[in-house]
């Protein structure tokens, strides 16, 4: 006795909470058991973060994400717009596009709890920020105008 939580459970693994980030942007890891560790490690890299679920706080990490967002909402925009009009930028965008991890070139609506992290700890040295803002319309060929 004496005991708040099983031994055989708890084995003093510590995880960021995905609902505390969503709610709070907070990544304070927190006390888990073995079990809430392990499906929290295999869940990491899922995109399973709507956008829109993130509430808005005024840490200066959450800019970045916004930033984050808008590359990634072009990114969607042209790519639609390629697709469209058959343009022969299609070529590069597909080349931009397999650089980016899978849900990213997807499309922009869902994030992984890993690239939360990440924008957190990394701020602008985050490799997703460099990765999508390098798609942003400015940096294409002036020569597709017309897609």
């Amino acid at each position: 006795m004496g005991y708040y939580f099983c031994t055989d459970c708890h084995h003093s693994d510590i995880r960021v909470i995905p609902a505390r980030v969503v709610q709070r942007w907070d990544f304070e890891p927190k006390k888990v058991c073995r079990a809430a560790a392990k499906y929290l490690d295999l869940q990491v890299n899922q995109p399973l973060v709507p956008i829109t679920s993130i509430r808005q706080t005024k840490v200066s990490s959450q800019k970045i994400l916004t930033e984050i967002h808008k590359c990634r909402q072009q990114l969607t925009r042209i790519k639609d717009i390629v697709a469209e009009q058959g343009c022969e930028f299609g070529v590069q965008m597909q080349s931009l596009l397999a650089q980016l991890d899978a849900h990213v070139a997807r499309g922009h609506e869902h994030y992984a709890m890993q690239d939360l992290i990440r924008i957190h700890l990394e701020g602008w040295s985050c490799p997703l920020y460099s990765k999508v803002s390098r798609g942003e319309p400015g940096s294409r060929d002036s020569s597709h105008d017309h897609c």
